[in-house]
């Protein structure tokens, strides 16, 4: 920028083409600093995808109560378990 201003000074460049440039490397620099803020952001989608993934297989399944829902274990083989 400084140097797009020395050439407007000097009568090299116009104001509006310096505007122009100005403009379009703005433009460059916002989308850079936006792919380099999307990479923590992919990585703790990853991590909670991970975790659910984990959830999922781990053999747990949702179960409704009077309150809400909790997550149960399932029933161990060979034993009878009343839930009332």
């Amino acid at each position: 920028m400084i140097i797009g201003a020395y050439f407007v000074f000097v009568g090299r460049m116009s104001f509006g083409s310096f505007l122009a440039f100005v403009n379009s490397l703005w433009r460059a620099v916002t989308g850079i600093f936006d792919l380099v803020h999307m990479i923590p952001q992919a990585r703790r989608n990853t991590a909670v995808l991970k975790r659910i993934g984990a959830l999922r297989s781990s053999g747990r399944r949702r179960t409704t109560t009077r309150d809400g829902w909790c997550w149960s274990k399932p029933p161990v083989s060979g034993t009878a378990t009343a839930r009332t």
